[in-house]
């Protein structure tokens, strides 16, 4: 694909695609040492951020004992991609803490005065140390301190208390990945077991759409990093701890009991072994299991002889002769010979007992429920020829019905599409008024948008027609996020926007941060589970209740029934200005 501009290769800085070049002659300094580490590092820690991802890997339990918070010993991968080991239990008495930093917990206690809950966030972060000092050359009239370095540099790690948890980052920052996996999930509605591929071949081509979607799109570190570098914030969660403080006369914090320690929104990294056991086993699942008689605990095969056959013994399965073979019937009466039935009735029947033509004769009467019932037992029920009475007339098999719960039927004819209906006398044909046909969903064109200026626009709702008698409530970037289609990847450029007014009822003016490359359209995308009406409900509960869809929803979602986002396209009308500038 030659029509892409050729990436220039520039010097300078630290780069992480850049390796030395180890040719004959190079003079190799500090400078050509550290990049060549840092580019190794770089590089591994780009394939443990971009494959596998970040969170705890092992152990880093955080408990409360005795007014300290534990944290245990573990591993964990930070949003960099950098292993943080924690050798041995760490711990931090939180009264110390709470008196340290008293003016920020007064700031975000909540609660009566006198009292409050705090809510804190155990943090792990990645730190270097700089070790193993070693004497360097020096000049005259330095001091000890100037002519010693470091000369090794050991991994380290920072365990805080935060009052706001890191944020999301990778793959998991934003709902993109949730929405993913429940689309995913319910692509298959066959009822088969999660860890059966789909029957349907045209269920495997959605799956494999809605992951290249993903993978080329949608993932959330291409708007910023293409090359998927750590974003700002790399610290791991490990849990959140809520504790009662009390405010003393004295104006001292003193904690108020033992806190709480939730760890349920720590992220975590499974290891690829851990996946592919558990993958094996979920596909195990479905094969037949295949057991080998001498690892059976009930069976004992020691000295089997040809011909014989496994017999229960009242302890263990054993090896033994075959059945007898009776010849001409004998010894019927045997206690192993159950296939045989008695005459003397002191045996049950094993099984349905098929007479063919025959009949059987000389039945006594049934006495209980479940014995047989002769003819003669049969006088009062109805047999052939016999008068109907009550609300039917003639003779059986084939009475007719001249009455319902004793009023009379009319004998008038009926006609197509009748129905029987009671007059207050009788029951006569009627014709009965046809409901009207369902309701069939309108679509509705959602919002119109129109550009006012260089970076002012203009958005009008059009909810429903012809009155629009709801109206949208607010709109901001938890329901509205606005790209531009560039040329270059990734092709979109998330920017930023501005709500500065709203003028009119259903009427918002938003200004959009200018896209850095050329561009010739933007692209509007609406979260309609996020956008509230004046109403009280969303735009998707409002949708699916009146039978709307919207342009821009895409055919997928209206045959599905998933009004989750409406996508609208501006073109810009300085596309030349833009492209030429």
């Amino acid at each position: 694909m030659n029509d892409f501009t050729a990436s220039a290769c520039t010097g300078g800085s630290l780069d992480p695609r850049k390796r030395v070049n180890y040719a004959l002659g190079l003079v190799l300094g500090e400078d050509e040492f550290r990049q060549e580490q840092f580019y190794l590092r770089e590089r591994d820690h780009r394939a443990v951020r971009a494959l596998h991802g970040y969170g705890t890997v092992a152990g880093l339990a955080v408990a409360f004992d005795q007014g300290r918070v534990v944290v245990r010993p573990g591993l964990a991968v930070d949003g960099a991609g950098r292993f943080i080991c924690v050798p041995s239990d760490q711990c931090a008495n939180l009264d110390d803490w709470v008196a340290r930093n008293r003016t920020e917990v007064l700031a975000h206690l909540s609660g009566s005065p006198g009292q409050g809950g705090l809510g804190l966030y155990v943090v792990l972060c990645y730190r270097e140390c700089e070790t193993d000092k070693v004497p360097l050359p020096s000049e005259p009239c330095q001091s000890d301190e100037e002519s010693m370095a470091a000369s090794r540099i050991t991994d380290g790690f920072e365990l805080k208390f935060a009052f706001s948890p890191p944020a999301a980052g990778g793959e998991t920052a934003g709902p993109g990945l949730g929405d993913l996996l429940d689309q995913i999930v319910h692509v298959d509605d066959t009822g088969s077991p999660p860890w059966s591929p789909p029957e349907e071949p045209v269920a495997l081509e959605e799956i494999r759409e809605l992951v290249a979607d993903w993978i080329v799109r949608l993932r959330p570190e291409l708007s910023q990093h293409p090359c998927l570098a750590p974003g700002d914030e790399t610290c791991v969660l490990l849990a959140r701890i809520d504790v009662d403080v009390d405010l003393l006369e004295d104006g001292t914090l003193s904690v108020a009991g033992p806190p709480a320690v939730d760890d349920a929104d720590r992220p975590l990294l499974l290891s690829t072994r851990f996946l592919q056991e558990w993958l094996m086993r979920l596909t195990a699942a479905e094969t037949e299991e295949v057991r080998i008689l001498d690892d059976l605990l009930d069976v004992d095969t020691a000295g089997t002889d040809a011909g014989e056959v496994l017999t229960y013994d009242g302890a263990l399965w054993v090896p033994k002769a075959p059945i007898t073979d009776h010849g001409q019937l004998t010894g019927l009466g045997d206690d192993d010979h159950t296939q045989y039935l008695l005459v003397d009735g002191s045996r049950a029947l094993s099984g349905d007992l098929k007479a063919g033509t025959h009949r059987l004769t000389g039945l006594a009467d049934a006495v209980d429920t479940q014995d047989a019932v002769t003819l003669g037992q049969l006088a009062n029920v109805l047999r052939v020829g016999d008068a109907a009475g009550g609300d039917l007339a003639g003779t059986y098999p084939n009475p007719s019905v001249v009455g319902l719960q004793g009023n009379p039927v009319a004998d008038d004819k009926p006609q197509p599409g009748n129905a029987l209906v009671f007059n207050g006398e009788r029951w006569a044909p009627a014709t009965i008024a046809v409901p009207d046909a369902p309701t069939v969903a309108r679509v509705l064109p959602f919002a119109t948008i129109t550009k006012l200026d260089e970076r002012r626009y203009e958005i009008w709702f059009n909810l429903e027609a012809p009155d629009n008698p709801v109206a949208v409530e607010k709109v901001g970037t938890d329901n509205l996020q606005v790209a531009a289609e560039t040329d270059k990847a990734p092709f979109l450029e998330a920017l930023n926007i501005d709500i500065v007014g709203n003028p009119h009822r259903n009427v918002f003016t938003l200004v959009v941060t200018p896209p850095k490359e050329p561009h010739g359209h933007l692209r509007f995308t609406f979260t309609l589970r996020a956008i509230t009406l004046d109403s009280g409900v969303t735009v998707e509960e409002y949708a699916k209740a009146n039978s709307i869809t919207y342009e821009g929803l895409g055919e997928r979602a209206v045959r599905r029934s998933r009004l989750t986002t409406v996508t609208r396209f501006v073109r810009d009308r300085d596309l030349d200005h833009d492209q030429n500038g």
